[in-house]
């Protein structure tokens, strides 16, 4: 019986072609080692043939269960490879999402900060596409009377790099607080409720991100 040499799996991709080439080698090698002589004498002939024929089946019976482990490895990398091919604009940038909510000061500095290093790390404005969503109580601290100053030029370092953060517009009618009253640079979220737009975000394939 011929061993089956398992790849190993650099890539589901790769593992999985590796896996289908070894199969027909196998199935291949194994059809002239089974083929009966026809010079052999008759009686034995039929037992050893009989025996063959055996060892044949079981032997095409496990090629066929790695055959199917083969086809699901490729399957899987066929769909491991659309997954991250949404997570790029047609033109190639990657899609990100940052998610702003609470209250805290040194943690919007903190994703400001973040959303500036991520764009720089991907290559520049060109290679990234960030989307920033801010809703809950993180909107008063974008109060632009009482603004912290580092948040402020974090955010405007943001904005220079071609960012449209958005901010929540049921946040905006709970706490009074329209675009205007509000550090420049804001944009209303595309749908009322900043929790959908996230999910629709998601949904299109921009990766999350919450400082």
């Amino acid at each position: 019986m011929t061993c089956l040499p398992f790849p190993i799996p650099t890539t589901p991709k790769k593992a999985a072609e590796k896996l289908l080439v070894e199969i027909q080698a196998v199935i291949h090698s194994d059809k002239h080692q089974f083929s009966l002589s026809p010079g052999n004498e008759r009686g034995s002939s039929k037992k050893i043939g009989t025996q063959f024929q055996e060892d044949y089946m079981l032997q095409r019976k496990g090629l066929f269960r790695i055959l199917l482990i083969g086809v699901f490895l490729l399957a899987g990398a066929v769909s491991a490879q659309a997954g991250a091919d949404n997570h790029r604009t047609p033109d190639g940038k990657l899609k990100v999402l940052y998610h702003i909510d609470g209250s805290d000061v040194g943690t919007a500095k903190y994703a400001m900060a973040l959303i500036n290093k991520h764009i720089e790390a991907e290559g520049g404005r060109d290679k990234i596409d960030v989307k920033v969503v801010v809703h809950g109580p993180a909107l008063m601290l974008f109060d632009k009377e009482k603004v912290d100053p580092v948040l402020k030029a974090k955010l405007k370092a943001v904005l220079d790099k071609g960012v449209e953060p958005e901010m929540c517009q049921v946040s905006m009618k709970l706490f009074n607080r329209p675009l205007d009253k509000l550090t420049p640079g804001f944009q209303p979220t595309a749908h009322p409720v900043a929790v959908k737009r996230i999910a629709d975000l998601q949904e299109q394939g921009y990766l999350y991100i919450k400082p």
